[in-house]
């Protein structure tokens, strides 16, 4: 049940979320290009979904079972993690994540309860919500949010808003606070991805 696909920032692991075996899968990647055989790491909490790297390289990964996010160290031995589950408090199936350009602050998207939670990201990698309520955007009943991305110069969040067939935009503040700030509506039913420059 792989979920996501990504190098590290600096391409010396290739790192698969399982969600059914609950693992993380880290492959060193040769300097032909060729990746070495897999090393499987238990995931702090269950089904380990979307993931993103802070600025240190620290993976940073959403747990749609356990409705939480956990963050971990990459090296050779596989991922260990670092703090998590740490709860978005009832904010149900946090499938996707994403983080801001200077690593200090990422974003689950809930799919099941219609809202975004944000945490602040430590240098060391630990997490921490910025909400106590985990609710730092709510999208509202039925909105299904799924993919995020942020914008190159780290100041907008974009969010696919699966049930509401749209594209909301919100500006991310400097203690992290999201405010929406735009809806792109029309989006065809069934759209998936998203990527901003």
């Amino acid at each position: 049940g792989p979920a996501q696909v990504a190098f590290t920032p600096d391409g010396s692991f290739l790192v698969v979320t399982e969600k059914t075996s609950n693992t993380i899968d880290t492959y060193a990647v040769e300097a032909t290009g060729i990746v070495a055989a897999p090393i499987s790491s238990a995931s702090a909490g269950s089904t380990p979904f979307g993931f993103d790297f802070d600025s240190a390289g620290h993976l940073l990964a959403s747990e749609a079972g356990t409705g939480s996010a956990s963050s971990y160290a990459i090296d050779a031995t596989g991922a260990h993690a670092i703090s998590g589950p740490i709860s978005t408090n009832g904010q149900a199936a946090p499938c996707w994540l994403i983080a801001t350009k200077n690593g200090r602050f990422a974003y689950t998207a809930n799919a099941g309860s219609g809202t975004i939670s944000g945490f602040s990201v430590g240098k060391n990698g630990t997490l921490a919500l910025l909400d106590p309520s985990g609710i730092s955007a709510n999208l509202g009943a039925g909105s299904h949010p799924l993919d995020e991305t942020v914008s190159s110069d780290g100041n907008f969040l974009y969010n696919l808003t699966d049930g509401q067939h749209a594209i909301t935009a919100f500006q991310i503040g400097g203690h992290g606070s999201l405010t929406q700030v735009g809806v792109t509506n029309g989006l065809p039913a069934g759209a998936a991805g998203i990527v901003a420059s």
